[in-house]
């Protein structure tokens, strides 16, 4: 049996995790000296190249080549580790948004499930920051107009009780976080007409419109379909602005919407804004 030290006592050296604060600054001083690093060590891997193809067989290129590749992994490694402290779990983002659709559910008058997944998923703290104002933006059309009221669900053959789902996780080197709902969908014949009545488009421009780009102006500044101005929606603002941005931060909005079965937007965000990867081309 093991015993549980008495209230008060010294902690054992060694046993639990420590901590410390450390200013954002700081660590983005840090990133921009390994950012250097990170140039050098491709330079010297370069010129222990040229060396080598120079001086095949030489003592000292031979030893270059060593060191160089040394450093190549003792940079990466660094570099792995200052990436790691910058990450923090997207939960920290998530944690007020079930009550934020709790309250606007009742205020509504809606039954709505809401299921978050994904809150353990890392990113870099400086996307956080970014992404906050979207999700709430996207959370709350999907509460006012994606999901029904009960009594519209009833008479559609759904169950009265909707569902809406935020959810994050990593996909091909990005962080993606999805706003799901099962709601009515997005109606392209609705959307035409309402950028049509407030001049946004003229009627040509939509005439030869599949639906999946008919859907797409829901990012038209201005465009909305709500029938009248609330405090939630009606502004035709805020969809352009999340796309917006998303989009200042290199990431991509896409959306997928079926017309009685839901709508669900996905927001591909980097891991990080510390890093970008690149191509260099010589002709």
């Amino acid at each position: 049996i093991e015993k549980k030290p008495a209230a008060g006592a010294p902690r054992a050296a060694g046993s639990g995790s420590q901590t410390i604060r450390i200013d954002v600054e700081r660590l983005d001083k840090l990133m921009n000296a390994v950012g250097e690093l990170v140039t050098d060590r491709g330079r010297i891997s370069q010129i222990g190249r040229d060396l080598q193809a120079k001086y095949k067989n030489e003592d000292l290129t031979e030893a270059l080549a060593k060191t160089s590749e040394h450093i190549v992994k003792t940079v990466n490694e660094i570099q792995d580790r200052i990436m790691q402290i910058r990450m923090l779990p997207i939960g920290t983002v998530f944690g007020g948004f079930p009550r934020m659709v709790r309250d606007l559910a009742q205020g509504m008058e809606k039954k709505i499930d809401f299921v978050v997944e994904g809150q353990d998923t890392e990113i870099d703290r400086t996307v956080i920051e970014k992404v906050r104002d979207p999700i709430v933006h996207l959370l709350r059309n999907s509460v006012d107009h994606g999901i029904e009221t009960a009594e519209e669900r009833r008479l559609a053959g759904k169950p009265e009780m909707g569902t809406l789902k935020l959810s994050a996780y990593h996909e091909q080197g990005h962080i993606v976080v999805a706003v799901q709902d099962d709601g009515k969908g997005i109606d392209p014949e609705v959307l035409k007409a309402a950028a049509v009545k407030k001049g946004l488009v003229t009627e040509d421009a939509i005439a030869g419109m599949s639906d999946e780009e008919a859907q797409q102006l829901v990012f038209l500044a201005g465009n909305s379909t709500a029938k009248k101005t609330t405090d939630v929606s009606g502004r035709g603002v805020g969809m352009d602005i999340v796309r917006a941005n998303i989009e200042s931060i290199n990431g991509f909005v896409n959306l997928e919407s079926k017309i009685g079965l839901g709508t669900k937007f996905m927001l591909r965000l980097p891991l990080t804004l510390a890093t970008v990867h690149s191509l260099m081309v010589k002709a």
